[in-house]
């Protein structure tokens, strides 16, 4: 799954029925977070940025089966560290345009 902020219309995904894969393409951390606003916040890596998942699933507009599949990607995230303490960001990379 892949989420580009590059152009004016904001964010959306790509791939978005892939979840062995989770970044962010700008060309750089603080690119994405300005196009991410209040869906997104800085990560302690400066190639990572931390998205919203409630905001994921509003720009996936998925149904039931791509619900079970993202649900399953968190849950596989937040067993390595990938989601914050409170459940409401996962981690991504940020891969240049």
């Amino acid at each position: 799954m892949v989420i580009i902020v590059a152009d004016a219309a904001g964010p959306r995904l790509e791939e978005k029925d892939v979840f062995n894969r989770f970044h962010v393409r700008a060309g750089s951390a603080e690119e994405a977070l300005s196009a991410l606003g209040e869906d997104g916040r800085a990560a302690e890596e400066a190639d990572h940025v931390w998205v919203r998942v409630d905001a994921v699933r509003g720009w996936a507009g998925g149904d039931a089966a791509w619900e079970e599949g993202f649900s399953k990607m968190i849950g596989f995230a937040a067993k390595h560290g990938w989601v914050d303490e409170a459940g409401t960001h996962v981690k991504a990379h940020v891969q240049a345009d």
